[in-house]
């Protein structure tokens, strides 16, 4: 994931003006960087690897667990720490506040005995991540969190703002999104500008003999935004961006 370090994202009316320049100069560096690479032979390979680590939060004595927004201040703690700065390991921000991202700090090279170093340098980056937060908090390896957009799924808990804001969601509020580098809302932002309306996700639900045909939706509680308009049917109504990091199939409308 390349971030600006210096400047300022283009809202979508800016970017519309620059779009065919920017398009010519994708195509200008990938043929510049193809004829200057074409021919190269015995190029050193390097690899490496990126995890991305959900944040939660145990709230034991009410038996509730929530996803934790704490990447920035966890992220500066990891940035100012001499043990941190001297391991090979990095760590970078995500699109929402209760997610970081880990990679080595140098490349993997070719040779196989480094596979054994990927999984102590998986093992040091989560520890390491670990090491910093409170006893109640841990960061998982998890595809999605079970209860992502749910009441209160976040701790601290926030509203989901449908009229206004940044994500305009029924189930997602704007607090979950990672604050810490323009880049995360501009693109929320954008997606919407660019296609005059929210996202719209659907995904197909599991049917077995309980389910009932045609399966709708409930969703009255959000019917003073035109609710009626979400249902699909034998589908579940996701409808942001954010539910992408679900990594499952979709209907993307």
């Amino acid at each position: 994931m390349g971030l600006l370090s210096v400047g300022t994202p283009l809202d979508w009316n800016e970017t519309k003006k620059h779009s065919n320049k920017i398009r010519k100069d994708g195509i200008d560096q990938f043929v510049r960087i193809y004829k200057k690479f074409k021919n190269a032979k015995h190029f050193p390979f390097k690899w490496g690897d990126e995890i991305e680590y959900s944040l939660i939060r145990f709230d034991h004595e009410n038996k509730k667990v929530q996803l934790l927004l704490k990447a920035e201040e966890l992220l500066e703690k990891l940035k100012c720490s001499n043990e941190t700065n001297n391991l090979n390991v990095t760590f970078h921000p995500e699109y929402t506040s209760y997610m970081i991202e880990s990679t080595p700090k140098e490349p993997f090279s070719h040779d196989l005995n480094v596979f054994k170093n990927l999984e102590e340098n998986m093992e040091l980056r989560r520890k390491t991540i670990e090491d910093h937060l409170e006893k109640n908090e841990h960061c998982i390896l998890i595809t999605s969190f079970p209860l992502l957009g749910c009441n209160k799924f976040t701790y601290p808990s926030y509203s989901p703002t449908p009229d206004s804001g940044i994500t305009r969601s029924l189930f997602f509020p704007d607090q979950a999104i990672f604050d810490g580098h323009p880049r995360f809302r501009t693109l929320s932002n954008n997606i919407r500008e660019r296609r005059n309306k929210n996202v719209k996700i659907y995904v197909p639900i599991f049917k077995d003999k309980n389910t009932t045909s045609p399966f709708i939706e409930e969703l009255s509680q959000f019917e003073d935004f035109k609710s009626d308009n979400l249902t699909r049917e034998d589908h579940v109504y996701l409808g942001k961006t954010f539910f992408i990091f679900l990594r499952t199939s979709f209907f993307w409308t």
